[in-house]
């Protein structure tokens, strides 16, 4: 999952306030710490909207169904 080259100026935006690549940020947000695409907005100051193109512009989209929160069966 690299840094892609043709990134806009909001991602550079949020990249340098963050301090790393967006890419593994939106990874780990999204996919280690099972948070969704309003909390990780609201986390980078953007909306949802904006995280779900971003995130499908650099491949970051995992497979969860709506609502998902890591809940575990009975």
């Amino acid at each position: 999952m690299g840094q892609i080259t043709n990134s806009t100026k909001g991602m550079q935006q949020v990249e340098a306030r963050l301090g790393q690549p967006l890419a593994p940020y939106l990874n780990d947000a999204y996919n280690a710490r099972q948070l969704s695409m309003a909390e990780i907005g609201a986390e980078i100051g953007v909306d949802k909207a904006t995280v779900s193109r971003w995130m499908q512009q650099l491949g970051v989209l995992g497979i969860r169904y709506v609502g998902y929160r890591g809940r575990k069966t009975a």
